[in-house]
């Protein structure tokens, strides 16, 4: 009988209220992309994808977070662009702070030292607003979203009838 298995990743999560303040300031252009929409319950922006692990690697993941030691940041979104190669639609940020960058690579080191298997990827802070995008829109600005981040999340992945379920199973505060 197999292990079973468990979708991971690192995010940061937002308030009910910033979910709604996203919706809000993004529901015109959604409303015009077509493509499958993203329920405001699984905004988020991810920091590190790990991908499908066995039982014993979401223990790991936690104690890899552990590990990590950041102090909290303001960051802002104020652009809505289509990412072609991914066929989403995202709400992103111009200029992310330094100090994100800083809590994805310790992430990364973190969880490298743990025995992961991670994606070479380059990290870029977004919200996905839609998936299966039709056709590529124009990058405009769209209401800058300030969001005040003092904390990250471990949240698992499962899908369902084609419709993804997250979960958050771990939360690390910044300080």
């Amino acid at each position: 009988m197999s292990e079973a298995q468990h979708r991971l990743f690192f995010a940061l999560w937002p308030s009910d209220d910033l979910r709604a303040q996203i919706e809000r300031n993004t529901r015109a252009v959604v409303a015009q992309a077509g493509g499958r929409p993203i329920p405001a319950g699984n905004f988020h922006i991810t920091l590190v994808f790990i991908g499908e692990v066995a039982d014993a690697q979401v223990e790991a993941a936690r104690i890899a977070a552990d590990a990590v030691t950041a102090s909290p940041f303001n960051l802002s979104l104020g652009m809505i662009e289509s990412w072609t190669g991914a066929d989403v639609l995202v709400y992103s940020g111009e200029c992310p702070p330094p100090a994100l960058g800083a809590l994805v690579d310790r992430l990364r080191i973190s969880l490298l030292q743990h025995q992961f298997k991670l994606q070479r990827q380059t990290f870029k802070p977004h919200v996905t607003l839609v998936r299966r995008l039709p056709r590529k829109l124009p990058k405009q600005p769209a209401p800058v979203l300030p969001w005040s981040v003092s904390d990250f999340v471990l949240v698992e992945s499962k899908t369902s009838s084609g419709n993804s379920e997250y979960t958050v199973i771990g939360r690390w505060p910044l300080a």
